[in-house]
């Protein structure tokens, strides 16, 4: 996702002002977890939406929808810089939802809706996903789409006079996909999430892990990138930026001791760099491992029900709610040999039993 400034255009529903930003800037990506609480959704997100996404989910801001029954879970997602910018205009314009413009479009079960707009297409292919790509990558995308087991049922096709579509209904029938020309009137605000909306004041929460913030990573691959080309001017002109370079060192370790906990202080930068880029990649790939092991402990009691998760860097701590003391010693009994578990006591069997499990990844 690029820093550039976010287009949208405003349209009326029901007296209200809808936006339709430009889905270009905004990305949709839809996930299924454990089933959790809205509280505990927040924690997740940022790791399951750093395996997708490239860069630090520090720098970014997105509005997710509510679980379906089945786990699944659908966040638009844009750099938090592009949401600063876009938030004044759409409150100077009284606008009441947000959403990208492919959802604009209309949306059929099962069946994708296809449009092409200046540069671009425009796909709805979920109550509340859809994407935006370049005419000339659209093909390529449809392919992806369709290798990931996504076939649809149809094709919906609006202007369908566009050069565009016209390749799209080609490569339609080579894949034997129904296509339907349809006409409506763009933006189509009939079929709008229900719970989703670009203005959404959630944000994801910072997370820590083995003694560094994500903040904290995401500031220092800055300033080390920033100290890095600094030192490098230091050492090619090294009469004219002695001192600069001095000033440099003690920016340096001014910031080791402020921001990095006490055995990272002593590294070198290029140490440095490579220990945060390892913590980074470690943390995400073990959050979603010891996630797995949740799925199916969850898959396993379906009487459960998450209400948090805690994640430091080590660990994932899950919090839920059993019917009575019954099932959460049976849910002790199904637990994973690296997993430790222990629920409230209650002398009323009938209550229902908070049970706090901590998952490890296996020694």
């Amino acid at each position: 996702m690029t820093e550039l400034s976010i287009n949208w255009v405003k349209a009326a529903l029901d007296e209200k002002n809808i936006a339709c930003v430009d889905g270009d800037r905004v990305r949709s990506i839809t996930t299924t977890l454990p089933k959790m609480s809205s509280k505990a959704l927040q924690q997740a997100l940022p790791h399951v939406l750093a395996k997708e996404l490239i860069g630090s989910t520090d720098n970014l801001y997105f509005a997710h929808s509510t679980q379906t029954a089945d786990g699944e879970v659908t966040a638009w997602c844009l750099t938090q810089s592009q949401y600063d910018t876009l938030l004044p205009e759409l409150k100077d314009q009284n606008i009441a939802l947000a959403i990208p413009d492919y959802i604009a479009l209309p949306y059929y079960p099962n069946d994708w809706t296809i449009t092409a707009v200046d540069q671009y297409i425009l796909l709805r292919d979920t109550v509340n996903g859809g994407l935006c790509q370049q005419h000339n990558l659209a093909i390529m995308t449809l392919d992806k789409k369709l290798n990931a087991g996504n076939k649809p049922q149809r094709l919906h096709l609006i202007s369908s006079y566009h050069e565009t579509l016209n390749s799209i209904r080609d490569w339609a029938k080579l894949h034997d996909i129904d296509v339907i020309n349809e006409s409506y009137q763009l933006p189509y605000l009939q079929q709008l999430p229900a719970s989703m909306s670009l203005l959404d004041k959630r944000h994801q929460p910072k997370i820590r892990s083995t003694g560094i913030t994500a903040a904290a990573i995401t500031l220092t691959t800055t300033i080390l990138a920033f100290i890095g080309i600094s030192i490098g001017s230091a050492i090619l002109h090294n009469t004219v930026y002695r001192n600069a370079n001095q000033s440099i060192t003690q920016q340096i370790t001014q910031f080791k001791n402020t921001h990095l906990p006490y055995n990272m202080r002593n590294l070198s930068v290029p140490a440095l760099q490579k220990r945060i880029s390892e913590v980074s990649s470690h943390q995400n790939s073990l959050f979603n491992r010891l996630n797995e092991q949740l799925g199916h402990f969850l898959h396993r009691n379906t009487k459960a029900t998450l209400t948090e998760i805690h994640f430091n860097g080590k660990t994932l701590q899950a919090i839920m709610t059993l019917p009575n003391a019954a099932w959460a010693n049976k849910a002790l009994l199904s637990l994973p040999p690296e997993a430790i578990g222990e629920h409230t006591v209650s002398a009323d069997t009938s209550v229902a039993i908070d049970l706090t499990v901590t998952f490890k990844a296996a020694s």
